[in-house]
């Protein structure tokens, strides 16, 4: 990627410098003049709402062994193995393609997803007497992705897999975003799951990365992943199964009445049948259950392995009773255009060399959605105040097209010992708006010694909850201090300010409880020097 800048050295900010959303002065003045204010809960039902997305993919802390069942497009299937750690990573697709990424997945899935909402379908099986529009309606439903986050945990492998304890621990935004965990539990049988239906926090399992590992399934998996998507969202949203239940629509049929033959044998008569596509071969007794089109639904709250599915009139209602409810936190926006979202990731603390070359800070925009321009600042700032721009400043000025994966030190002369302030502000052009998603990023001096041979640190418990300890040993006295540092928000919460500590062990308990959930870093400076550890708050 070229970037066409004005300059490539540190420019002082302005004097009456502060931080935008995407638009120059001049443009934030036009803009004000034609659009118009959006209410932050969507009133109208046709209006199209944008609903905000986190993906997780939550990968093993070690290598496994897992045979993997290839039946696409094969006969007889075959039978592959798998060595890795069982999910998509921020650098490859975890089988060791380095052109595909959980970015691009990510953003794939989403894209499928929406595809198949823009074409919503007519329904198949009817409710006899009642009247079904002549067309489908129009699905009003869309989703914008607000970042893609990247976990080792092998709870989420575990046989007593919890899904409530993973959404404890890595939640970003609560009622704000809907959060879409991707694991792969080899003792969970099912492709996906939806939760918080009644309640305003809500989020999504999908089961899918051993679909993607099928060689022949690959690009099937990210249609079946978008559908599984909207089949589990919809579930967040209020939607039931349809065949068998009591879904509270009349425009959603139960199951045709059949006779089935379990795997035991014997005859169970008058089972609802959930016919996700055309088969005359699945047995009855006598009743078949799917050898009839009229028996088979594409309902995106049935099974139907139809790419694209059928929402109801009924069910679009109730999605928009939803989300107008206590669901419209999660509204991005409803003003029937594709909104641009800036989501970078940019992982430190990094090693900067000066008599070294050269340095890598990657900025990692391949989540960034919908822009068709963007902008990046830079600046140094301190801790204690991270919004405060002290000095080198330097901007790239508008560029052309989308983010992608950039080296920043190509284009920014980094120091080491700095914290730096990194703005990636988005605009789509066609759509009302810009964005802005800020992170802080610390750089250390390649020279520094690692702990313990500087000073001895260590952290309990961890992951942590309402009381964090930590532990440390200094061989001198010197300088000491400690800050949290959420990951996915950039909240700093210091600990201990810049102090003496006494020579031999040390230890200080701080409460905690009032601390959001997630992952954070704990970052140390000692003597002058950074030290950094992760850490997970439950």
């Amino acid at each position: 990627m070229i970037l066409l800048m004005e300059s490539l050295s540190a420019q002082t900010p302005p004097s009456n410098f502060v931080w935008t959303c995407g638009t120059t002065e001049e443009e934030a003045s036009e803009s004000a003049q034609t659009a118009t204010p959006e209410s932050p809960i969507c009133t109208d039902p046709n209006a199209v709402k944008y609903i905000r997305v986190a993906f997780h993919f939550i990968r093993a802390e070690h290598f496994f062994v897992r045979s993997v069942y290839d039946d696409c497009l094969v006969n007889p299937p075959v039978y592959r193995t798998y060595i890795g750690y069982g999910n998509f990573t921020a650098n490859s697709d975890g089988n060791g393609d380095l052109t595909y990424n959980g970015y691009q997945r990510a953003e794939d899935i989403v894209a499928k997803a929406n595809e198949e909402l823009a074409q919503n379908q007519k329904q198949w099986r009817e409710t006899p007497g009642i009247s079904y529009p002549a067309t489908a309606p129009a699905n009003p439903l869309r989703y914008v992705l607000t970042g893609v986050y990247f976990h080792a945990n092998d709870i989420a492998f575990d046989p007593d897999f919890s899904t409530a304890a993973i959404h404890t621990a890595y939640d970003v935004g609560g009622n704000e975003v809907l959060d879409v965990y991707c694991i792969n539990n080899e003792y969970e049988p099912w492709n996906g799951q939806g939760l918080g239906g009644a309640s305003t926090n809500k989020y999504v399992f999908l089961n899918d990365y051993f679909i993607y590992l099928r060689p022949n399934c690959r690009e099937w998996s990210t249609q079946f992943s978008g559908s599984s998507l909207n089949h589990e969202i919809g579930h967040s949203l209020s939607l039931r199964h349809t065949w068998d239940v009591d879904d509270l629509c009349n425009d959603t049929p139960k199951g045709y009445i059949y006779d089935q033959i379990p795997p035991t044998g014997g005859c169970i008569q008058n089972q609802y049948a959930n016919c996700w596509k055309y088969d005359p071969g699945v047995p009855g007794c006598p009743k078949k259950p799917c050898d009839e089109w009229h028996k088979v639904s594409n309902n995106i709250m049935d099974y139907n392995q139809y790419y694209y599915h059928a929402y109801t009139e009924c069910q679009l209602a109730r999605i928009h009773n939803s989300l107008t409810g206590q669901g419209n936190t999660y509204i991005h926006s409803c003003n029937g255009c594709a909104p641009s979202n800036a989501f970078f990731d940019i992982r430190g603390p990094v090693k900067v060399c000066p008599e070294q070359s050269p340095t890598y800070v990657w900025l990692e925009g391949q989540a960034c959605h919908n822009e068709n321009r963007y902008l990046i600042e830079i600046c140094t700032v301190d801790d204690s105040a991270p919004d405060d721009c002290l000095s080198g400043y330097w901007n790239s000025g508008w560029q052309t097209g989308t983010v992608g994966r950039i080296n920043l030190a190509t284009l920014y002369n980094f120091l080491p010992n700095r914290t730096y302030r990194i703005s990636l502000k988005v605009d789509n052009t066609e759509c009302p708006g810009s964005h802005e998603y800020v992170r802080l990023l610390y750089t250390e001096d390649c020279d520094v010694p690692v702990p313990p041979c500087c000073i001895g640190l260590s952290v309990a418990p961890n992951p942590f909850n309402a009381e964090l300890t930590i532990y440390w040993e200094a061989p001198e006295e010197a300088l000491l201090s400690f800050s949290l540092v959420h990951l996915f928000t950039n909240q700093i919460t210091p600990l201990r300010s810049p102090a003496p500590t006494p020579v031999g062990p040390q230890q200080q308990t701080w409460s905690t409880s009032a601390l959001p959930s997630g992952n954070y870093v704990l970052h140390t400076w000692y003597a002058g020097q950074h030290y950094s550890q992760n850490l997970v708050k439950l």
